[in-house]
């Protein structure tokens, strides 16, 4: 839609396509070795910072692994599937990996976004940057779930304690 809807005025459109994955289905655990008057006695932060560190300490991840594929939709050729990357915190280092972009073309060229550009004008793609800032996101999104997880659970203790 937004090359169709654009009239043409959008001459390209990158699709990002990111799909979490596990290699076991996660256990839903709700107590992290603590008793729920413990856990009522957290605000969500120190909640969320101690579900955090029992994941690490107890080695079972709160976030799977990554895949993310990434297509060029220009207005004037089908699709182009660019690039794959795949990314996830190692178990031992809680580092984020990820797949070389050296296999993937690291531009596009200028005329198929304006065709009166000059042919042998290439644009780079910013493939190291993207990266970079993915696994960077990994962290952030770990915290994110691990937050959510303690609000969910403290709401829940927190309604059965004032249920008649």
């Amino acid at each position: 839609m937004w090359l169709l809807g654009s009239g043409g005025r959008t001459r390209l459109v990158l699709v990002v396509d990111i799909r979490e994955s596990f290699s076991n289905t996660p256990k839903r655990i709700e107590s992290w070795d603590l008793s729920d008057d413990e856990i009522l006695k957290l605000d969500i932060v120190t909640l969320a910072e101690h579900i955090l560190q029992w994941h690490e300490r107890n080695r079972i991840p709160l976030i799977g692994k990554f895949t993310a594929n990434f297509w060029l939709c220009f207005w004037n050729k089908s699709r182009q599937h660019v690039w794959e990357y795949e990314l996830s915190l190692d178990d031992d280092e809680l580092e984020p990996k990820g797949d070389s972009v050296a296999n993937f073309e690291r531009y596009i060229m200028a005329k198929d976004l304006l065709p009166d550009l000059d042919e042998s004008l290439r644009i780079q793609l910013p493939l190291e940057k993207l990266s970079t800032k993915m696994r960077n996101c990994l962290r952030v999104h770990r915290m994110s779930r691990a937050a959510f997880q303690a609000k969910e659970k403290w709401k829940k203790l927190r309604a059965e304690k004032q249920a008649p």
